[in-house]
């Protein structure tokens, strides 16, 4: 038996693709550079896996191929043969009236690449996915299948069509069905910790204490983390004052405290309250500042949504930077990107491949926002899209060509 540490390692940057049969049966491969085998590929190559013959998969495909396109039945045999030289070759990617045979019988698309995943049929029930996801769960687990924060899990099938982002909403639906988990209280387990006896203090105490709460409030005011908090709790001062504990320096000072921890993190969470909300009250509304590593952690999400169609999205620092920018209005969040990327993949990048090289404007026409950027097609045929900045501007002008959305 291997030790847990050793398939984790074992676990990183899984990357396979195959078919799933709606009674659970998995049929599974390695993925091979540049994505090889194709599914079409797989189905030629062992079609009694499938539960068919070369012989009916022909016949299907006579049915259903046009006379005009591929003449009589002796032309269609010989354009048959050619079909299969070249799909075993590897030399096409998809047929689809050979998949579509294969997938009325249960047998669904899928692949697993690193964090990429998907399963896809549009014949098959939300009931029979639930079997084929648990059979996938039970061969990779969710730690696989979400190694990383910006990984994802597509789910298509007959009328729906479902996108599961983290691992705890995985586990949630193999486990029910559903697929989005209850969400969790970011108070939970922390309020146990307040839950101690409360002392009454020395007049001398809570002079000393006071003053220790202004400092701390002082301090920790113009943290973008704690005004977050003081948004989110703004109704709630117990709660705002057990999420307050997320930030170190006013951890460190409460748990020192030897009496009435609760009360003294109210007292700061009830300054900040006082402190935050009313310079936003005077102010405009100050929009959320995203780290580095949120914008990465974006980049990949595109990147996951449109590798597979040959876009690469690149971000520049002045695009972060824009991102950041409080004369957007209103703010510009990530939730409104990541839907504006969901909409790029469901154009599969056809319109930014129609586009071609060049400068161009990508708009999202729902929330006004403008994403000038530069596309090259690099060596391998990936189309490489620089996103130079970004704005929120109705009627946004420029002579460059506009990829709506």
């Amino acid at each position: 038996m291997k030790s847990f540490s050793d398939h984790i390692t074992e676990a990183r940057g899984v990357k396979e693709k195959g078919w799933a049969h709606k009674s659970g049966k998995l049929v599974m491969t390695r993925i091979r550079p540049p994505y090889y085998p194709y599914h079409l590929q797989m189905i030629v190559m062992k079609p009694r896996v499938f539960g068919t013959t070369k012989e009916q998969i022909n016949k299907h495909i006579k049915s259903h191929w046009d006379v005009r396109a591929h003449g009589s039945s002796k032309d269609k045999d010989k354009n048959l043969d050619i079909l299969w030289d070249k799909a075993l070759a590897g030399k096409i990617d998809r047929e689809v009236t050979i998949e579509e045979f294969v997938m009325k019988q249960g047998w669904s698309r899928v692949v697993i690449d690193d964090g990429s995943s998907s399963i896809e049929n549009v014949h098959i029930t939300e009931r029979q996915m639930h079997k084929i996801a648990k059979s996938i769960d039970k061969m990779y687990g969710s730690s696989v299948l979400f190694p990383e924060s910006s990984a994802f899990f597509e789910l298509t099938g007959k009328e729906f069509s479902e996108v599961i982002y983290n691992k705890l909403d995985w586990d949630y639906y193999i486990k029910t069905g559903k697929y989005t988990a209850p969400k969790r209280s970011e108070i939970g387990s922390t309020m146990a910790q307040f839950r101690e006896e409360e002392e009454m203090k020395s007049f001398k105490q809570h002079i000393t204490e006071a003053s220790k709460i202004d400092a701390i409030v002082q301090k920790i005011k113009n943290i973008s983390k704690v005004k977050e908090l003081v948004r989110k709790y703004s109704d709630d001062i117990t709660n705002l004052a057990v999420a307050l504990m997320t930030i170190p320096i006013v951890s460190k000072y409460i748990f020192s405290a030897s009496a009435d921890k609760l009360g003294n993190a109210m007292e700061i969470a009830s300054g900040l309250k006082q402190i935050v909300l009313g310079e936003e009250s005077i102010n405009e509304e100050e929009c959320q500042t995203y780290s580095r590593q949120q914008i990465e952690d974006l980049e990949k999400f595109a990147d996951r949504l449109l590798n597979k169609y040959g876009v690469d999205i690149e971000f520049t620092r002045h695009f972060a930077d824009r991102m950041n920018d409080s004369r957007n209005r209103p703010c510009i969040k990530i939730s409104e990107l990541q839907q504006l990327f969901k909409k790029m993949q469901k154009a599969g990048g056809m319109r930014i491949k129609g586009h071609g090289e060049g400068q161009a404007v990508v708009l999202d026409l729902q929330r006004d926002l403008n994403l000038p950027v530069v596309i090259d097609i690099l060596k391998d045929g990936t189309f490489e899209v620089r996103t130079k900045t970004i704005m929120r501007k109705k009627n946004f002008k420029s002579p460059d060509k506009r990829i709506m959305y």
